[in-house]
């Protein structure tokens, strides 16, 4: 069975090459509706800032072909789901860890789903147990 390895909102804008590389080594790429979410929002306030209309073209293009994208690559996307047990958790690795809501959110459901390395631009995720994957390839 081929890894599956997570994918942070801003690997969607940046990651362009490793995302390549992973599928064709095989890689099953995962995401998650949080990741969704974020990913529409920062789409969303590119349109609404940018006053240049090949950009904003640009922007909303992307937005409309982001889940054709997805469901291309193949992408299993998963879902939260919140309990009030779980929702103390959640502040108690937002407050150990010192990661926003967010990220605290997507780690719970990595190791709940035993999901270990993810792609991600973001350095918070390196005080977390998991494997990070870097543009140089490097973990």
């Amino acid at each position: 069975m081929s890894e599956r390895i997570f994918v942070d909102t801003n690997a969607f804008f940046k990651a362009r090459r490793i995302l390549e590389e992973l599928i064709r080594g095989g890689a099953r790429l995962v995401t998650s509706t949080v990741v969704i979410y974020e990913f529409i929002k920062i789409i969303d306030e590119l349109i609404a800032e940018t006053e240049d209309r090949s950009k904003k073209a640009l922007y909303v293009k992307l937005r409309e072909r982001f889940p054709r994208l997805l469901r291309e690559l193949k992408f299993e996307i998963l879902s939260h789901s919140l309990t009030h047990e779980r929702l103390e958790e959640l502040y108690r690795v937002m407050r150990e860890k010192h990661v926003d809501v967010g990220d605290a959110m997507i780690y719970l459901l990595m190791r709940e789903r035993g999901i270990k390395k993810i792609l991600t631009y973001d350095e918070d995720w390196l005080r977390l147990d998991v494997e990070v994957l870097r543009p140089s390839g490097s973990v």
